[in-house]
């Protein structure tokens, strides 16, 4: 997902992104920034790192709940009222699904009750992975309206 967002907003999101580690350092694990889309639709960017997994014995929960939480204080903070998602950490860094769910969901859940923003997205590309994340949804959430 990272590679399809980069190559969409052009170049000029990568060369954002090596000024904001010049001028910051690299981002730590669990931490946020934002750029400007360039050439997407999105006017803003939230980069995160989510964890690599290690089996879950690394703090790889509260460092995956953190990514999300710290992406949604970036989105407040820019006044950004609607946010996507995808699955942090459950692609190559290899975080398992069925424990990144309800972490990533709950996370999500506790900034939509506090009002940080209005609408969360999560973009999921795989198709047998949406059921499972439309059942976990469904306990945390409820049922649809």
């Amino acid at each position: 997902m990272d590679g399809a967002i980069h190559m969409a907003a052009g170049p000029a999101l990568k060369a954002a992104g090596r000024l904001w580690v010049q001028a910051n350092g690299p981002l730590a694990t669990g931490r946020a920034m934002i750029t400007p889309g360039f050439n997407l639709r999105a006017q803003w960017v939230i980069h995160t790192v989510g964890p690599i997994w290690h089996g879950g014995n690394q703090n790889e929960d509260a460092l995956l709940a953190s990514a999300y939480g710290e992406s949604m204080r970036l989105a407040h903070e820019n006044d950004i009222t609607h946010i996507d998602f995808p699955a942090i950490s459950c692609g190559v860094y290899g975080f398992p699904l069925p424990r990144a769910m309800p972490i990533a969901l709950e996370t999500l859940a506790k900034s939509l009750g506090k009002g940080v923003v209005k609408v969360v997205s999560m973009v999921i590309v795989s198709p047998n992975a949406v059921a499972h994340w439309a059942e976990t949804a469904k306990q945390i959430f409820g049922p649809p309206d």
